[in-house]
């Protein structure tokens, strides 16, 4: 670990913790390659280090800071596109209010996933597989919710919540998203250094 190294360098000691795990995570992944027998696990805990830890720290602070430009731009850039990202930001008697497709909103959304464990697999071999993570919008009246708004927009429910948002990756793709975000994570926290 270098937490003392990015004190030295100013870093406070939050920032530097932060650093020193995503970099150590970042030469983790570097060093057992995509096509590694280790790759899909160490993705999936490097994941949880690098989404699920940081996130809601970088959330209370800005996470459109974090995670800026255009959803379009990211989309393109990094050549995944999910299956259903209609995010729904709140629903007050069946009447559904979306968030922007922004950046943010889709880490936010790849992260409650994640942490939430809304993950299915389909393994291809020992090197590979497919992975299904959602995000499920819930509140405590969606399993009596009787108005088609979700569904008119290609949503469906699922055990009291709604499908916002649902992407299908392999082990390449799950390596570029967590490029992706160790990168963003590390150039917000140099900037705010």
């Amino acid at each position: 670990q270098h937490y003392l190294r990015y004190i030295n360098e100013g870093y406070t000691e939050e920032q530097a913790f932060y650093l020193a795990e995503i970099k150590t995570t970042q030469q983790i992944l570097a060093d057992y390659g995509v096509q590694g027998i280790y790759m899909p696990t160490m993705l999936i805990n490097s994941l949880l280090s690098m989404i699920v830890l940081p996130h809601e720290k970088a959330k209370s602070n800005n996470p459109d800071r974090v995670f800026s430009g255009k959803y379009s731009v990211f989309e393109k850039q990094m050549g995944i596109t999910p299956t259903i990202f209609s995010p729904i930001k709140s629903c007050e008697n069946g009447k559904v209010c979306y968030n922007n497709r922004v950046t943010s909103i889709f880490i936010n959304k790849l992260r409650n996933g994640i942490a939430h464990q809304n993950i299915s697999v389909s393994i291809v071999d020992d090197y590979d597989f497919e992975i299904t993570i959602k995000n499920k919008y819930q509140n405590r009246n969606c399993n009596k919710c009787k108005n088609n708004t979700c569904k008119e927009k290609g949503l469906r429910k699922e055990n009291g919540g709604v499908i916002d948002f649902e992407i299908k990756v392999n082990v390449s793709k799950l390596k570029r998203l967590a490029d992706y975000i160790a990168n963003a994570y590390i150039k917000a926290i140099e900037q705010e250094h």
